[in-house]
C-alpha cells in the first residue's frame, strides 16, 4: 500500500507542475492577447459610451438611404476617397520623415 501511495503522490506532484506551468502559459498568452485587443476594446467602450447617438445616426442613415438610396452611395465614394487621401498622406508624411532622418 505504501509504494502504491508513493506512486500515487508522485504522479500528483507531477500533474500539479503540469497544471502550474498551464497557468503561467495561460497568464502570459492572456497578457499578449489583452494587448493585442486593446485598442479594439477601446473602440468598442466608446462606441457603447455613445450608443443612443450611434443607434439615432444609423436610424437617420437608414431613413435617408429608403428615401434617395443614390445619397448614400455617393457619401459613400466620398468617404472612401477621402479616407484613402488621409491614408496616403499619412504613408507618404512617414516616408519622408524616415528619409530625413537617414540622411544625416
Amino acid at each position: 500500500m505504501t509504494s502504491k501511495r508513493r506512486v500515487l503522490q508522485r504522479r500528483k506532484s507531477v500533474l500539479l507542475q503540469a497544471i502550474a506551468a498551464e497557468r503561467e502559459t495561460l497568464r502570459h498568452e492572456a497578457t499578449q492577447w489583452h494587448a493585442a485587443t486593446q485598442r479594439l476594446d477601446n473602440g468598442l467602450a466608446a462606441i457603447m459610451r455613445y450608443r443612443p447617438l450611434v443607434m439615432g445616426a444609423g436610424a437617420i442613415l437608414a431613413l435617408t438611404t429608403l428615401k434617395k438610396p443614390l445619397h448614400l452611395m455617393r457619401w459613400g465614394r466620398k468617404a472612401l476617397s477621402i479616407w484613402t487621401s488621409y491614408q496616403l498622406l499619412k504613408r507618404t508624411s512617414s516616408l519622408n520623415t524616415t528619409k530625413d532622418n537617414n540622411t544625416f
